[in-house]
């Protein structure tokens, strides 16, 4: 399965890389976007949800 495919009980997180948010991009090479969100559980489910692909690509990096 491709990083692009994952999901967690039918859900997933977009994120954005953190280097294209500064004009020096070794500024947010280890860093990621995350949309702001309205409703705290929504927010709450999300880190769930990341921290259930890391479990799947634990050295994944690009």
């Amino acid at each position: 399965m491709d990083v692009r495919e994952f999901s967690f009980e039918g859900e997933t997180v977009m994120m954005a890389p953190g280097s294209g948010f500064y004009s020096t991009r070794a500024y947010g090479e280890k860093q990621v976007r995350i949309a702001y969100v309205l409703k705290e559980e929504d927010l709450k489910r999300s880190v769930k949800i990341i921290e259930e692909g890391l479990k799947v690509y634990p050295r994944r990096t690009n």
